[in-house]
């Protein structure tokens, strides 16, 4: 192999794994445990988030937001599946009920990703008030709110995050282990996306996920 030749392979490789990350699937914004988020699913949904808040392409930290919401959902997802807790999809739909309307306003094009994406952050939300609600009711509280089911739940996913792997394409953010959430170069973006996986019920989702955006995730 000639030395031209060696470089541009070594270039490519070297190329290849900043794009990819460490250990990420060609594609992927993250994998959680066995599970690939693709990038190109982030992008739609960020796509969509925008068509019906700020005008204009969703920024590095829109995708961002989208992305945490997704890790979020998966987290809980595979969570509840290790204790044998799924999302109820009557629920979940009962959730989704007062946002079908707002739905409709997102371009028919860009409305199934946004919608699957909306869907899986609300299961997500679902099932860590289960585990919440079960873990409290076999320690004794016979009828914890849902503020109590959720703080139990979060407590619990704790330890769970010290037995599950997730890997973020750095240019999405960073994921700590530790505090179960993504940050970037503007912090952590846990309250973003406690934001999308909360606001299903509000009148104008899209405008509230928006509001609590600082001006650098927003669309532009």
């Amino acid at each position: 192999m000639t030395r031209t030749r060696f470089l541009k392979v070594s270039v490519l490789a070297a190329t290849a794994a900043l794009l990819t990350g460490c250990g990420l699937h060609p594609g992927a914004a993250a994998v959680v445990g066995d599970q690939t988020i693709p990038a190109d699913k982030v992008d739609a949904v960020a796509t969509a988030f925008c068509s019906t808040s700020t005008p204009g392409s969703p920024s590095r930290g829109a995708r961002s937001t989208v992305l945490a919401g997704l890790i979020d959902a998966e987290i809980w997802k595979q969570f509840g599946a290790s204790e044998g807790v799924s999302a109820n999809p009557s629920l979940v739909d009962r959730q989704l009920a007062p946002v079908e309307q707002q739905l409709k306003r997102i371009p028919a094009d860009e409305r199934d990703a946004f919608r699957s994406a909306l869907q899986e952050v609300v299961s997500g939300s679902v099932i860590q008030g289960e585990l919440g609600r079960r873990y409290l009711v076999a320690h004794g509280t016979a009828n914890p709110s849902p503020t109590q089911a959720a703080a139990a739940a979060g407590m619990l996913r704790t330890k769970f995050l010290g037995t599950l792997k997730v890997e973020v394409d750095p240019r999405f953010g960073t994921f700590s282990p530790k505090s179960g959430t993504l940050g970037t170069d503007g912090g952590s973006l846990s309250v973003p996306a406690s934001a999308f996986a909360l606001d299903g019920g509000s009148p104008q989702p899209s405008q509230s996920w928006a509001a609590i955006l600082p001006a650098s995730q927003k669309c532009g």
